[in-house]
């Protein structure tokens, strides 16, 4: 569990403090082979920010999507009609490819940041679901004295301050991607001291 929060911090705080509001996939490297794409979350040899690789081929899926809308009015005019047909194959299956690419390298960082998710959530699953349990406990414990007396503000504070405390844990846990995770991560750091993040 120590291991897991050093981990988590480094991730968080190896980018810059705005990092955290970026889409998470954003911060991923990739590494490109024959027809497979290897993701990383630091930059390592011939690796390519993915965004970075998706970005260039976004820019030949929109010229050669251009050429297939000339090439089309061109073979409405009747002119050539075997060379046009021939171009718009060849046209259209260079489309295909680069966007086969695309979904390629958006389905592995998909996959890496989904993994990455789950085994976070997993090691954390025992650590936040007990400091859930123990602010529930905590959250009755003051309603009931405040029903008592309503006008305590220092019990009124420290129920306010629990329940913020419940609400990051919660969304951690309910976390369905990693920029939503470290967001809370980030909080929940220092609602509860570094030191005691593993007990």
């Amino acid at each position: 569990m120590k291991k897991l929060i050093v981990i988590l911090s480094c991730i968080l705080f190896s980018f810059p403090v705005f990092a955290v509001e970026q889409n998470f996939q954003e911060r991923l490297y990739c590494k490109f082979a024959d027809n497979s794409v290897r993701v990383y979350l630091l930059k390592e040899e011939d690796t390519t920010r993915c965004m970075d690789y998706i970005s260039v081929v976004n820019v030949y899926l929109k010229k050669e999507y251009d050429s297939i809308i000339q090439i089309m009015a061109n073979r409405n005019r009747w002119d050539d009609i075997e060379y046009w047909d021939e171009l718009y194959e060849e046209k259209k299956a260079q489309f295909l490819k680069l966007f086969s690419q695309r979904m390629m390298i958006q389905w592995a960082m998909t996959k890496f940041e989904n993994e990455l998710l789950d085994r976070c959530k997993e090691l954390m699953w025992e650590t936040l679901e007990a400091k859930n349990e123990s602010l529930d406990n905590q959250i009755s414990v003051l309603e009931e004295e405040l029903k008592e007396n309503s006008y305590n503000i220092r019990v009124e504070k420290a129920l306010q301050e629990l329940k913020y405390k419940k609400q990051i844990v919660e969304k951690m846990i309910a976390a369905n991607e990693m920029t939503s995770f470290l967001e809370a991560f980030s909080v929940y750091l220092t609602l509860f001291p570094f030191a005691q993040s593993w007990k």
